[in-house]
């Protein structure tokens, strides 16, 4: 659990939906305590902000496919990434995405297509894009329908690697 994935943000904004909203919504982290990383979040202080019972820390996961068909909605407020693997997945299974525009996390986004790009750090805008997703069912199968044709369209392991074989032989011919 690091800060620089915004997980402090994304509990801020949380904390922030109307409560009819809150009590009809979970709030799942995933991820394990990594103490070697400078940017890592203590255990201890990361309980303690789980008051709710409505927020939870689920620890390390081996089954991502599993989770992410449990969710409705993927969040990832990144202050900094490469390309997000957790995003691609998340867009493979067909959900809508709430990222930011950090460089990756931008990639994978067209606003209003198939998620929401929000500044690093801005978790009221991030409160009111989760609120306008939560209160909308539809809109929510519709992203996540997008979501799912731009990862077939730009996504896949093959493209990755075509795309990236590519980039090797442009830069070997200069």
């Amino acid at each position: 659990m690091l800060r620089d994935k915004g997980v402090l943000d994304l509990i801020k904004s949380y904390k922030l939906l109307p409560e009819n909203i809150k009590s009809q919504t979970v709030l799942r982290f995933l991820g394990k305590e990594d103490l070697e990383n400078p940017a890592h979040i203590k255990s201890e202080y990361l309980k303690g902000l789980l008051q709710d019972d409505n927020i939870q820390w689920d620890g390390y996961s081996d089954n991502i496919k599993k989770e992410l068909e449990l969710c409705n909605i993927y969040c990832l407020p990144s202050y900094r990434e490469g390309l997000p693997k957790s995003i691609v997945e998340a867009m493979a299974i067909g959900r809508p995405i709430i990222t930011t525009n950090a460089p990756g996390c931008d990639d994978c986004v067209i606003k209003g297509y198939n998620g929401y790009k929000i500044n690093p750090g801005d978790y009221k805008k991030l409160s009111l894009t989760l609120l306008e997703l939560l209160e909308n069912n539809g809109l929510c199968l519709s992203m996540g329908k997008n979501s799912r044709q731009f990862f077939e369209k730009g996504f896949t392991i093959e493209k990755v690697v075509d795309e990236t074989f590519y980039f090797y032989d442009q830069m070997l011919n200069l």
